[in-house]
């Protein structure tokens, strides 16, 4: 599952207020109407000249085309590119597997093309720079979206979100003089941001060279509240659970058995044909010997990042210290990344993790992180750090 998480500042400090106005004039129509009157007269009188009834010829041709010269007619322009950049954003079309869910490739061009097109009409809305610059970022196109960070810098060399926007993807770049630049001007304004952005840094260390083990010790020490958490995937079309999510909760009534006290939180809100992932999750457990009682569902997380902010509300509640994850193996690294920065920084309390894999690919192949895998690490650590990633209105989303 994939992206969005609560909210730390509202999008609308990004994008005027949250609500865009999307006026006409009246100038337009007055406009219109004159440029109608030229035409007539020029046809009409034999003493007007060529360039005069080519130019009026010209200005009408541009304002039928919505291209009004004069920006009349840019809020009706910049709200129709919205929208269809939108459109592709909130298809239901996605690319899925055991690892990774996004919108498809050609959406995400479709939505950075519209978007920077808005921009061109109105060039003081950075919220649709970051916006595009994330759809790049779903592209893989990291040289594409630190351009649009640095355009944005251009024109307010302050904006803390673009600098650590900046300094994360110049790091999965590997280009240290330019995670320096960036985290010392991170220092300058907001120390506790620079804190907050190297303690996740390190966090992505740790779990990108962790290894996939599908037999990890999960025995309670002593003194430790232990809980599992089992994250859900996209169920079938027809709202029956895929075998990822099987191979999940198979490895869950493994560690049922040998955690015997501990709650269990299954975690999943996506809907298929009337069922739910958690609750599935849920059944299937309890129809093979799992005391309903040790039972906690987590029934509205739509991605990694959302199964971690709720999942923590609930074993917060419980007093948990120490957590078995279990998720597919090539999800693994992605989501203990998630949910520890979730803790150590969003929640500010310390939670120890223990990945439980169901391994879905060869040991070898699990063995280092793929390009993809590196991107959505990277990328969901910036939203569970509280960080907008889609912010022009109505495409907002962690």
């Amino acid at each position: 599952m994939e992206l969005a998480e609560r909210a730390v500042r509202s999008p609308s400090d990004r994008a005027g207020g949250g609500k865009s106005r999307y006026r006409k004039s009246t100038l337009t129509t007055c406009a219109t109407a004159t440029i109608v009157s030229a035409l007539l007269l020029a046809s009409c009188t034999t003493g007007s000249s060529k360039e005069d009834a080519n130019a009026a010829s010209g200005v009408a041709s541009a304002t039928a085309t919505g291209a009004d010269p004069s920006g009349d007619n840019a809020f009706d322009r910049v709200k129709s590119l919205i929208d269809q950049a939108n459109n592709a954003f909130t298809s239901p079309a996605r690319s899925s597997t055991a690892g990774n869910t996004s919108t498809l490739e050609s959406n995400n061009r479709t939505i950075a093309t519209k978007l920077l097109a808005a921009h061109e009409l109105a060039p003081y809305r950075s919220d649709l720079l970051f916006s595009a610059a994330t759809a790049k970022i779903a592209n893989d196109d990291v040289p594409g979206a630190i351009k649009l960070y640095k355009e944005i810098l251009r024109q307010n060399p302050k904006d803390l979100d673009a600098l650590s926007y900046l300094a994360t993807w110049a790091r999965y770049s590997q280009d240290q003089p330019g995670v320096d630049s960036a985290m010392g001007q991170i220092k300058a304004i907001a120390p506790e941001r620079f804190d907050d952005l190297n303690a996740v840094f390190a966090d992505i260390d740790t779990n990108m060279s962790a290894p996939i083990t599908d037999r990890p010790d999960i025995g309670a020490p002593s003194g430790a509240t232990t809980a599992i958490v089992v994250l859900g995937y996209a169920l079938n079309d027809d709202g029956s659970m895929a075998q990822p999510l099987i191979d999940r909760l198979e490895k869950a009534l493994e560690a049922s058995k040998e955690v015997p006290r501990a709650p269990i939180i299954v975690t999943g809100g996506v809907e298929k044909a009337g069922n739910i992932e958690a609750e599935l999750m849920s059944k299937w457990l309890t129809d093979r010997g799992v005391k309903s009682d040790r039972m906690h569902l987590e029934s509205y997380a739509t991605s990694t990042v959302e199964n971690a902010s709720y999942s923590f509300e609930i074993f917060n509640g419980l007093n948990v210290d120490r957590v078995i994850l279990i998720t597919s193996g090539s999800h693994m690294r992605r989501a203990s990344t998630i949910f520890q920065v979730t803790s150590n920084i969003w929640k500010r309390a310390r939670v120890t993790y223990v990945g439980l894999s169901a391994l879905d690919k060869s040991a070898e192949e699990l063995a280092t992180p793929t390009s993809i895998e590196r991107i959505s690490i990277y990328r969901d650590s910036m939203s569970s750090l509280g960080l907008w990633s889609y912010r022009t209105a109505p495409i907002l989303r962690r």
